[in-house]
């Protein structure tokens, strides 16, 4: 930011903000469509339990406060709930993958098809990059240097990444082409 001046540091938060909302509107319509599906499934059938209004319910009571906060700090509670609920999605698939999946099929080292189908999901796991400037902004005075900056992304994104491999591979070994774009849709009884 100090090379790019003020207007830089202005166009930065810019762009975050018009990002941000892009990003808004993908938790809302994921949140609404996963969380519908959920309830339905627990056996609700009303107007309430519709993807509509989910996705207006979560909007109001949830999502817009979480998302008007100021600093990130305040949000370490709902990141310990977020890393909770990844570790828990990432077990299911690591051990009930392989019990559900399929042994037919052809394992594919390249799949350009396969790869432009889950572009939104690529792009949208990247989202969250420009992020890292206000994060940066938001921490501690004593963790604003580059050498515990390096320590902090570093380590998030070994982990990320180990993560996402984990899921990833085991997920496509256990049902190969018929592998969905949300992991835990493979998971949903059929009636």
């Amino acid at each position: 930011l100090s090379i790019l001046g003020k207007y830089g540091e202005k166009a930065v938060d810019w762009s975050i903000m018009i990002l941000g909302c892009g990003a808004h509107i993908g938790y809302v319509l994921v949140v609404g469509d996963l969380g519908s599906s959920l309830i339905t499934c627990w056996g609700c059938h009303s107007y309430m339990c519709t993807e509509t209004s989910v996705i207006v319910i979560t909007t109001v009571l949830f999502i817009s406060p979480t998302c008007l906060m100021r600093h990130y700090g305040h949000f370490a509670w709902l990141s310990v709930f977020s890393i909770f609920s990844i570790l828990l999605v990432l077990f299911l698939v690591l051990i009930a993958g392989p019990l559900k999946g399929e042994n037919s099929g052809e394992i594919k080292i390249f799949d350009a098809f396969g790869t432009m189908r889950s572009l939104g999901s690529i792009l949208f796991s990247l989202s969250c990059t420009p992020a890292n400037f206000q994060a940066y902004l938001s921490t501690e005075k004593s963790s604003q240097n580059s050498k515990s900056w390096a320590r902090i992304t570093g380590a998030a994104i070994i982990i990320g990444s180990i993560m996402c491999a984990a899921m990833g591979i085991t997920g496509y070994l256990s049902f190969k082409d018929k592998t969905e774009g949300e992991i835990l849709d493979n998971f949903s009884q059929q009636p």
